[in-house]
């Protein structure tokens, strides 16, 4: 996300190491990049493709015995979904609102969750018209990436295991992260997940946020699949609204927002995490 820390211009500039393609702007093409809810019974319902969409490319997986079956092709959010970074990005939104005197920071943050720099800041200023965003968000930074240097950057349990799972399975694996691109490849690096993507889109290539669809259909096309083909794996609200604009099939794994009946309504699975996610996508992908 790009809620104003490491989704947003986060801290001093840190550049990965090698080399990545970049997917270029939304109607251009994509370079290839190297290298929830609480206890209880996951919810899944079937979600057909959107009419009039092309079926997506066919490919043998696999020791089929001859059948051909469909490749897969999954689209993952990266903050909330494959880091636990969103709890840490709102603990620092609370400490500093709190020093700064801003009134119900907590709700605002929510509001910000899965959206790009440029709607974080809008939001936060209709919201605090009094304060500056450019300072607010320093203090984040510096409490972030003080954590950070810690511990490093916290990965979701089965993150690195589903995507090693989906590319022994020749899945095209792709990432719509509303955080930008330099930010995006330095984390995914320094966590060693970065070589299992085909293809990364990120926030700042895009003017509209999620939750248009835009990032989504860039990604997509990257792929070169049919967003009804593809699976979006989102925790957001704005990141479902999105994955759903663009006619995918959008499975919610919840961080800090709780399922509701609009998430049912535009979702394929809600799931409890990254595990139950695999193998609901080995059954029915």
């Amino acid at each position: 996300m790009e809620a104003g820390i490491a989704a947003a211009d986060a801290g001093p500039e840190r550049v990965p190491g090698g080399t990545a393609g970049a997917a270029g702007p939304a109607g251009q093409g994509a370079g290839t990049v190297g290298g929830g809810p609480g206890p209880g019974a996951a919810r899944e319902k079937s979600r057909p493709p959107a009419d009039g969409r092309r079926a997506g490319k066919m490919g043998c997986i696999g020791n089929t015995g001859g059948i051909v079956m469909k490749k897969k092709y999954v689209i993952f959010d990266m903050d909330g979904v494959l880091f636990d970074s969103e709890r840490l990005i709102q603990r620092c939104w609370r400490q500093v609102g709190e020093q700064q005197g801003l009134a119900d920071i907590g709700e605002t943050f929510l509001q910000c969750v899965g959206t790009t720099r440029r709607h974080t800041r809008g939001v936060f200023q209709a919201r605090y018209p009094e304060c500056s965003y450019d300072r607010f968000q320093e203090a984040c930074r510096s409490l972030f990436f003080g954590a950070i240097e810690k511990t490093g950057m916290p990965l979701k349990p089965g993150a690195a295991e589903i995507l090693a799972r989906l590319r022994a399975q020749d899945a095209a694996i792709g990432l719509a992260s509303s955080t930008r691109r330099e930010l995006v490849e330095c984390e995914l690096k320094s966590v060693d997940l970065l070589r299992y993507f085909d293809q990364v889109v990120t926030g700042d290539q895009l003017e509209r946020s999620k939750p248009a669809p835009d990032i989504y259909l860039l990604a997509c096309r990257a792929l070169d699949v049919a967003p009804g083909e593809a699976w979006a794996i989102e925790d957001s609200y704005n990141g479902i609204r999105a994955a759903a604009a663009a006619g995918m099939r959008a499975i919610m794994v919840p961080d800090l927002l709780p399922p509701t009946r609009e998430m049912e309504g535009l979702t394929a699975a809600i799931l409890p995490d990254l595990d139950a996610v695999a193998r609901y996508l080995e059954e029915h992908a």
